[in-house]
C-alpha cells in the first residue's frame, strides 16, 4: 500500500496526523464530485496515495467531533463545520516530531492517542510517549503496538 495522506484533527487545540480510515456520511452539506471536478479541484485526490479519494480536517471541541473540511472526491457546503454525528468508532492519532516515516501505511509520532467516539461524542481518551533511544522505539509497558495506525483492513492477512 502506499503511503497515505493523512487527515488533520485538533484535539481541543493540538494539531495531530489521523492514522486511521475515517469516512465521511452523504450529508446534505456533503458533495460528491465527479472524476474530473475532483482530479481539478485537488490534483492527486484520486491517486493511490489517497485511496478514500479524499482527505479532511477534523475537530474536537467541547467534546464533540466535527468535519472541518473536505477536498478530494467530496466537498463540504457552508462555512461553519459540520458535527460528525454519523461517526463511532476509535480515532487513532499521533502528535509531536515524527520518530519514524512511514513506509505503508502511516508512520509513528512522539504521541499516540486513541480517542473513543460516539455517535460523534468523544467518550475516553488514551495516550502514549514513544522515544527513540538510538535506534530502538521505546514506549510504555501498556502501549499498543509501536506504530501510530493500523494497516487498513483491506491489506491484512486473512485468517
Amino acid at each position: 500500500m502506499t503511503v497515505q495522506i493523512t487527515d488533520s484533527l485538533d484535539i481541543e487545540g493540538m494539531h495531530a496526523m489521523v492514522a486511521c480510515d475515517m469516512f465521511i456520511e452523504l450529508h446534505p452539506r456533503i458533495v460528491r464530485l465527479s472524476d474530473e471536478a475532483a482530479e481539478e479541484s485537488c490534483p492527486g485526490a484520486l491517486s493511490t496515495a489517497c485511496h478514500r479519494e479524499f482527505w479532511a480536517s477534523w475537530a474536537i471541541k467541547g467534546g464533540k467531533l466535527y468535519l472541518v473540511d473536505v477536498i478530494g472526491r467530496f466537498v463540504l457546503v457552508g462555512e461553519e463545520p459540520l458535527f460528525a454525528e454519523w461517526y463511532s468508532g476509535t480515532i487513532r492519532a499521533g502528535a509531536g516530531k515524527m520518530l519514524r516515516r512511514p513506509t505503508i501505511g502511516y508512520g509513528l509520532c512522539e504521541r499516540k492517542i486513541e480517542i473513543e467516539v460516539k455517535d460523534g461524542i468523544a467518550l475516553h481518551q488514551r495516550e502514549w510517549r514513544f522515544y527513540l533511544s538510538g535506534n530502538v522505539i521505546q514506549a510504555p509497558p501498556d502501549a499498543p503496538p509501536p506504530y501510530v495506525g493500523e494497516l487498513p483492513s483491506w491489506i491484512r492477512k486473512k485468517q
